[in-house]
């Protein structure tokens, strides 16, 4: 009579355990997922302060910088 309900419990204990382990796999991809994004956003604001450029310092010298030749 009480067979059932250990089965029961047996089961249940399992389901629970089955959905714990997929929530964390998932909160874990996810987890990788921002550490990835975080170090590429590093890497490309490192870029960034590196590059140059030609524009002009001044918006005198701007409408000029833009209606250069391009050849």
């Amino acid at each position: 009579m009480i067979r059932p309900y250990i089965y029961g419990g047996i089961a249940l204990a399992l389901i629970t355990v089955g959905v714990w382990l997929y929530l964390k796999g998932g909160s874990d991809n996810q987890q990788a997922t921002d550490l990835n994004n975080a170090s590429d956003y590093i890497e490309g604001t490192k870029d960034a302060q590196k590059s140059t450029t030609d524009l002009p310092s001044d918006d005198g010298q701007l409408i000029e910088w833009l209606l250069r030749s391009w050849d």
